[in-house]
C-alpha cells in the first residue's frame, strides 16, 4: 500500500483518475435501484450491486475481497480493495451503491474522503422481511442440486456463498445466527424460507445505521428516503438544478426490482425442478429456453389460440368454397 502523503498522490499511486463523488452506504431493499436512476439523471454514472452479475469481471474483485478479509490477509484485502478503485476508475464511475459496497463504505471513505456518503432509510421491519423474502431465500435454493455443484460459486460456511456468508459476517452476524437451510421451526412461513430471523435482521438494521452515523461526518453524509423525492436529495448532494424545477417525478422502479429477484427465484427452482426430473435437464441453455417459455406463456396461449382460430377459419372457408365450386 502506498504511503499516502497527498490525497492525489494516493490515487496517482492507485491508478484512479476518476474519483467517486458519491459513497452509498445504504442497504440492499432500500430503494438502491430508484436511487440509481435519481443519480444518473443527475449526472453520475452509478455502479449498482446488480453489476455483480452482469459485469462478470466485479463478481471477480468482489470475491477477491471478501476471502481476503475472511482469512484476515490484511494485505491481500488491501490490494483487491485498490484494483476495485482502480477498474471503478477505469469505467468512469462517480458513485457507487447498494451491497456490497455499502459493505465497505468505511473503507472506500479512504480512497475518497470527500465524497457525500449517501445513506437511504426504511422502516426496520419491512426492511427485515424483504431482505428475508427477496435475498436470504435465494441462499436456501443455492443449497439444492445442481446449484450447490456449481463450480462457479465458492461455498464457505454450510453452502452458503462465500460473497453471501461475507456481507452476513460483515453485517455482524454470527455463525451460530445463520440457518443455511432456513428456520425450519418458526411458525413464520417467510422466516422458514430465510437464511435469518427477522429478529436478527432488524437488529442488523438499526445497528448499521447507528454506524453509519456515528462513523461519517454528519457535513459529509446525506440520509434520506425514497419517499423523500427529489428535495433532499438534491438538498444534500448541493444539486442547483434539481428536477423539481421541471416537475419531474421521481423515479420509482420498486416493483421492477423485485421483479428482477422474483425472476431469479424462479428460474432456480426451475433448474432444481429439471434436475429432479433428469440431470441432463437442468444445463442453463434448457433452463433459460424453459424460463422464457413459462414467462411468455401468455403470450404463447394467446398466439397459439389467434393461429388456432384462423386456421379454423381459413379451413371453413376453404370448404365452403370447394363446396360452391362443386355445387357450379
Amino acid at each position: 500500500k502506498p504511503t499516502k502523503t497527498t490525497l492525489t498522490h494516493f490515487l496517482e499511486m492507485v491508478n484512479v483518475t476518476t474519483p467517486l463523488a458519491i459513497v452509498g452506504a445504504a442497504l440492499s431493499r432500500t430503494g438502491t435501484m430508484s436511487t440509481q436512476l435519481a443519480l444518473e439523471r443527475l449526472g453520475y454514472k452509478v455502479w449498482h450491486g446488480t453489476y455483480l452479475i452482469t459485469i462478470p469481471k466485479y463478481g471477480v474483485l468482489w470475491n477477491d475481497i471478501a476471502r481476503a478479509d475472511l482469512d484476515g490477509n490484511k494485505t491481500a484485502y488491501s490490494s483487491a480493495l485498490d484494483a476495485l478503485v482502480e477498474e471503478l476508475s477505469a469505467d468512469e464511475y462517480t458513485a457507487i451503491i447498494d451491497r456490497p459496497a455499502a459493505n465497505v463504505y468505511q473503507e472506500l471513505r479512504k480512497y475518497y474522503p470527500k465524497a457525500k456518503v449517501l445513506n437511504t432509510k426504511r422502516d426496520a421491519h419491512k426492511w427485515a422481511v424483504s431482505m428475508a423474502k427477496m435475498v436470504n431465500s435465494l441462499d436456501i435454493l443455492f443449497q439444492q442440486p445442481p446449484l450447490r455443484n456449481d463450480k462457479n460459486i465458492e461455498r464457505r460456511f454450510k453452502g452458503i456463498s462465500l460473497l453471501s456468508y461475507w456481507m452476513m459476517k460483515r453485517q455482524g452476524i454470527s455463525d451460530s445466527e445463520i440457518h443455511p437451510l432456513g428456520l425450519s421451526e418458526s411458525s413464520n412461513p417467510i422466516e422458514r424460507e430465510s437464511t435469518v430471523s427477522l429478529a436478527t435482521m432488524e437488529a442488523v438494521y438499526h445497528r448499521y445505521q447507528a454506524d453509519v452515523k456515528r462513523s461519517v461526518p454528519a457535513k459529509l453524509l446525506v440520509e434520506w428516503s425514497v419517499k423523500d423525492g427529489w428535495g433532499p436529495l438534491c438538498h444534500g448532494l448541493d444539486v442547483e438544478d434539481c428536477p423539481t424545477k421541471h416537475h419531474e417525478p421521481f423515479p420509482s422502479i420498486n416493483s421492477a426490482s423485485e421483479g428482477f429477484v422474483n425472476d431469479m427465484h424462479d428460474f432456480l427452482h426451475l433448474k432444481i425442478l429439471m434436475y429432479k426430473i433428469h440431470p441432463m435437464l437442468s444445463g442453463d441453455g434448457i433452463s433459460i429456453f424453459l424460463f422464457m417459455m413459462y414467462k411468455n406463456m401468455v403470450f404463447i396461449v394467446s398466439a397459439l389460440a389467434v393461429i388456432g382460430f384462423m386456421t379454423h377459419f381459413c379451413i371453413r372457408r376453404s370448404n365452403t368454397t370447394t363446396v360452391k365450386v362443386k355445387s357450379l
